[in-house]
């Protein structure tokens, strides 16, 4: 049997038994990190569960520099769905419906609730603005509802990006493309034996130029390269974005190691870490319970 991956710690809670989440509780690990990532192509040189494995990587980064500091965060089991329906013409791709993922969220975190955390962070693993959205949306049901401060972790923010651009840029050109040197380094950080490198080659499709040479802002009015698909619907085709129907991927991920995914991982855990330190230290300033 082909060994894959190493595990390795601080433990996710479905890795933990009932009585040691019990026992982090109440020695005071009031934070718990919830992955909300993808089941989505990231072409032929990548798994569809790239948008999860890479920010667990993170996550579990972010867990280890905080516990250096004295704070004690757990993380949830990622959900591994989320939307994802423009990648549905590829086999294996999941897509949940808005509703579905926000009463999943908010589901999840009432146990948090119920169990005595805190403070909830999600986490954006697929930074599509429909998954933005939602878990936007899911965040506000949340604090009206039980009044627990959720904070939004997002890698592919503006000012993350800006950053990141400046600290660790890639060496291709759109280095941080979907499937691209950036996300293929972020899996060799973590689980490099699922990344076929012999298929990792130069991509840059003229549908995706229209794409990548566009502000956010600008990308997405025009809908086209919808498909029928065998149930009946359509898939969802976020403006130029015909050419994820081909090869699935742009950019270069062959420029990608681990060294360079290493130091991608390191810098979003420490962004990641901000976060945190920050919501905390709201608290301290303006009070801790609803």
């Amino acid at each position: 049997m082909e060994e894959l991956y190493t595990i390795y710690g601080p433990k996710v809670i479905d890795e933990m038994t009932w009585r040691e989440v019990d026992q982090a509780i109440k020695d005071g690990f009031e934070t718990v990190i919830l992955i909300v990532g993808a089941t989505e192509n990231h072409g032929p040189h990548l798994p569809l569960g790239t948008d999860t494995f890479g920010p667990l990587e993170t996550a579990k980064r972010a867990v280890m520099k905080l516990e250096e500091e004295g704070v004690n965060v757990l993380i949830a089991p990622p959900i591994p769905y989320g939307m994802s329906h423009h990648h549905l013409p590829f086999p294996g791709s999941v897509a949940l419906s808005p509703d579905t993922l926000r009463n999943l969220i908010v589901d999840v975190c009432q146990c948090f609730v119920d169990h005595g955390f805190k403070r909830v962070v999600l986490v954006l693993g697929h930074s599509g603005p429909e998954q933005k959205a939602v878990l936007m949306n899911a965040r506000l049901e949340v604090a009206e509802k039980w009044g627990l401060p959720v904070g939004i972790f997002d890698r592919a923010d503006p000012d993350i990006s800006a950053r990141i651009r400046d600290v660790v840029p890639g060496k291709g050109r759109w280095w941080n493309s979907h499937a691209g040197e950036g996300e293929t380094g972020d899996v060799l950080a973590c689980r490099p034996k699922l990344v076929h490198k012999e298929r990792a080659k130069p991509h840059y499709p003229d549908e995706a130029e229209a794409f990548y040479t566009k502000p956010p802002s600008l990308r997405y009015p025009a809908r086209w390269g919808q498909r029928k698909l065998r149930s009946g619907r359509y898939s969802f085709a976020p403006g130029p974005f015909e050419y994820t129907l081909g090869e699935g991927y742009a950019g270069d991920p062959a420029q990608a190691t681990v060294e360079y995914g290493n130091r991608r991982q390191d810098f979003l855990a420490d962004e990641m870490v901000k976060l945190i330190r920050a919501m905390i230290e709201a608290e301290k300033a303006f009070g801790k319970e609803p």
